[in-house]
């Protein structure tokens, strides 16, 4: 074989490490954990408000959706700065793992589709 494997190679060097990780993922997924990032946000669609607790301290300014399946109160943690809010993680197991451990999943696609052209070539010999 003449391909060159390079990301392949890495991908599998690091298959002992990403494995239970991939699998402790999964497993957050099935328990119905979602993980999420912080985003820019848009304050027509989430405008903020300040809050006030009964006794009268400031509870802070929190985005309150007025509409829609996640109608309410959503405050933001203590070390929550700046114009930003919690969105959904869209990545996938697999993308995450590449990106933690630097692997290209488009050149890892790219080899593997070599290899199979380099065997279907041989084997039409």
């Amino acid at each position: 074989m003449t391909t060159k494997t390079t990301e392949l190679e890495k991908m599998r060097a690091v298959h002992e490490q990403s494995q239970p990780i991939g699998e402790f993922l999964d497993w957050l997924a099935g328990q119905g954990i979602q993980l999420m990032k912080y985003a820019p946000s848009s304050h027509e669609r989430w405008p903020w408000e300040s809050r006030v607790a009964a006794d009268g301290r400031r509870l802070g300014y929190y985005r309150v959706q007025r509409h829609g399946p996640w109608e309410g109160i959503h405050g933001p943690p203590e070390e929550y700065k700046g114009d930003d809010e919690p969105l959904w993680w869209r990545e996938s197991v697999e993308e995450m793992l590449a990106r933690f451990f630097e692997v290209d999943l488009n050149a890892v696609e790219d080899e593997r589709r070599a290899l199979l052209d380099e065997i279907r070539k041989a084997n039409a010999s």
